[in-house]
């Protein structure tokens, strides 16, 4: 374990991510029904497989290798650590996760589901803000949905950037940049709860006709969500050090970055 109870305490979301009965609900349980509810999940409600395997072949596109020592962060149900296991030239994983329950009750199922390797998987739970790991020790780092929870980005990319060899990677996948036909579409819909009388609505409304982008898009207070145009992932990890490079494929957008 990589935490302990003030750290726990210090993280705002940290009940709401280790609610059983709540996660009982969520589409990565492992029930008598087996994995058909994560599968579908991840291959047709969402297109998180088809991510996965587009930036690992971005990977290989910018002539570079998954190998060696990695680490998931915000591993979760561990779906992602179970395919990174199976790569031959990965040696090692640590999969890190401030969820004690998905840790405990949830991975054990889905590394058997995907044929993880396990013997090369390190399972704990911690704060991504500080791994336990020494300095240039991982040769990259996976993250799925995670950045987009974090409250401190920078911080989380500078305890990154700490624990990658000079040559590391970072992949990353899950997120939603807000792009300005999305940014209109909200817009506008403000704009017509201000005009219209509450009776014609339901919903938060930002009385400003010109809300800025925090406004429009504030963060989630259950889950941390938080929401980033493409023009801010750029920033964030140009000032924590690094280059992100950016592709879009089909709907969706898959990330690397490497150190500069």
């Amino acid at each position: 374990m990589w935490i302990n109870d003030e750290e726990k305490k210090q993280i705002y979301t940290f009940d709401s991510w280790n609610d059983e009965i709540r996660e009982q609900s969520k589409s990565w349980i492992i029930n008598k029904a087996g994995g058909e509810k994560l599968i579908k999940h991840l291959k047709v409600e969402t297109t998180l497989f088809d991510e996965f395997n587009s930036v690992i072949s971005y990977v290989d596109e910018l002539g570079m290798e998954i190998k060696g020592n990695g680490i998931d962060v915000g591993a979760g149900s561990c779906w992602c650590t179970a395919l990174l296991s199976k790569i031959k030239l990965v040696k090692r994983l640590h999969a890190i996760d401030f969820s004690y329950q998905r840790l405990k009750n949830v991975a054990p199922g889905v590394l058997e589901l995907f044929n993880a390797k396990k013997e090369k998987i390190n399972l704990v739970m911690g704060n991504f803000y500080d791994l336990k790991l020494d300095n240039n020790s991982i040769d990259f780092c996976f993250l799925c949905s995670t950045f987009h929870h974090a409250d401190e980005p920078e911080k989380l990319l500078r305890e990154i950037k700490r624990v990658l060899k000079p040559n590391g990677i970072v992949m990353m996948i899950g997120e939603r940049p807000v792009f300005f036909y999305d940014h209109f579409i909200k817009y506008i819909k403000n704009l017509i709860k201000i005009l219209l009388p509450s009776k014609f609505y339901k919903g938060y409304v930002i009385y400003n006709i010109i809300p800025s982008f925090k406004k429009l898009y504030p963060t989630d207070e259950d889950e941390g969500d938080h929401y980033y145009r493409l023009k801010d992932y750029k920033y964030i990890f140009k000032c924590s050090g690094f280059q992100l490079l950016q592709k879009r494929v089909k709907d969706y957008d898959i990330f690397i970055a490497k150190a500069e």
